[in-house]
């Protein structure tokens, strides 16, 4: 890995038949780039953990979904 790459880290864990899952962004230089700040992964984490989509009652799907929306949205911006 070099200065200016990403590192992505997906890690999950399973006891007693509970699921844990966490995926974390890492610049590899210890400093996001400008570019790097407004990456879609950040903002569509952010959707799905947002007042509306995580609420209760609400499914899991209801959060995938706010996530999905802001990355298609973001993919398609930047061609």
């Amino acid at each position: 890995m070099q200065a200016g790459d990403l590192l992505l880290v997906d890690a999950a864990a399973n006891y007693q038949g509970m699921t844990g899952d966490i995926t974390r962004t890492y610049p590899v230089s210890g400093a996001f780039s400008e570019p790097q700040k407004g990456a879609v992964p950040d903002r569509a984490r952010r959707a799905g953990r947002g007042d509306e989509a995580a609420q209760a009652g609400n499914k899991t799907s209801d959060v995938e979904k706010a996530s999905e929306e802001v990355a298609k949205a973001e993919l398609l911006s930047s061609g």
